[in-house]
C-alpha cells in the first residue's frame, strides 16, 4: 500500500541519486496519492524537488553546493600551492640567514680568542717596571753597557739613561738629577765631550753649568 511514509523512505534510500519524477508517473493507479504525499513531504521542508528529481534537503543541497564549487575547489588548490611553495622558499631563506649567523658568531668568538690570547702574550712580554732605580742599580747597568759596549769606562749618558728607563719608573730628568748627585758625592764621574756637535744624540747629554756631560765613568765601588 502507497502511503506518505512509504514514499518518503524510497526518496530517503535513494539518496544523493533522487528520485525521479518519471517513476513517480509510473504509479498509475496511486500517482494521485504519491503525489498528495510529496506534496505534504515537500510542505513539511522533508523533501525538495530539483530538477526532475525528488531529494532529502540535505543530498538537494550538496549536490547544488557541488556544482557551483567544483570550479572554485579546482582553481582554489593553486592559491595554498603557491603560498606553501612561498613558505618554504621563506623557510629555507631564514633557515640560511640563521646559520650564516651562527657561523659568524663563531669566528666573531675565535677572533676574540686569538685576540685575547695575543694580548695575554703581550702582556706578558712586556717587563713590568721598578719603581726608582737604587745606586745599585746605576752601577749594575753601568757594569753591564761597559762590558758589552767596550766602552773603557766611558758609558755614554743617552745609551745609559734608555737602558734605566727600560726597567723602571722614571723619566729622564730624574736620571740627569741623580747622576749630577751621583757625581757631587764623587761615586761617578762625568765627563765632557770633546766635539759635542758632532755627536748625533748631542741633545741628550747633561748641560749643567755650561758644561755639556756626556759620558759616565764609575769611580768609587
Amino acid at each position: 500500500m502507497i502511503t506518505k511514509e512509504s514514499v518518503f523512505k524510497a526518496i530517503e534510500e535513494a539518496k544523493a541519486t533522487g528520485l525521479a519524477k518519471s517513476k513517480i508517473d509510473g504509479y498509475k493507479k496511486n500517482k494521485e496519492l504519491v503525489m498528495r504525499s510529496i506534496t505534504e513531504l515537500e510542505n513539511e521542508g522533508k523533501i525538495k524537488q530539483k530538477g526532475a528529481r525528488y531529494y532529502l534537503p540535505e543530498f538537494a543541497i550538496a549536490k547544488k553546493r557541488l556544482a557551483k564549487t567544483t570550479t572554485a575547489k579546482l582553481s582554489s588548490i593553486e592559491t595554498p600551492l603557491k603560498d606553501y611553495v612561498k613558505r618554504k622558499e621563506l623557510e629555507d631563506l631564514l633557515s640560511e640567514i640563521f646559520n650564516r649567523q651562527a657561523s659568524l658568531k663563531e669566528q666573531v668568538d675565535r677572533a676574540f680568542d686569538y685576540i685575547n690570547d695575543i694580548y695575554v702574550e703581550m702582556k706578558k712580554s712586556v717587563p713590568t717596571l721598578k719603581e726608582a732605580p737604587t745606586d745599585e742599580d746605576f752601577r749594575i747597568i753601568y757594569d753591564n753597557l761597559n762590558t758589552l759596549g767596550h766602552f773603557g769606562n766611558s758609558v755614554p749618558v743617552p745609551l745609559f739613561k734608555d737602558e734605566v728607563m727600560k726597567k723602571f719608573k722614571i723619566t729622564e730628568e730624574d736620571i740627569n738629577h741623580a747622576l749630577l748627585d751621583l757625581d757631587k758625592e764623587e761615586i761617578i764621574y762625568l765627563q765632557t765631550a770633546d766635539k759635542p756637535e758632532e755627536l748625533e744624540d748631542k741633545n741628550r747629554g747633561i748641560k749643567f753649568q755650561g758644561k755639556f756631560l756626556y759620558f759616565i765613568t764609575w769611580t768609587k765601588r
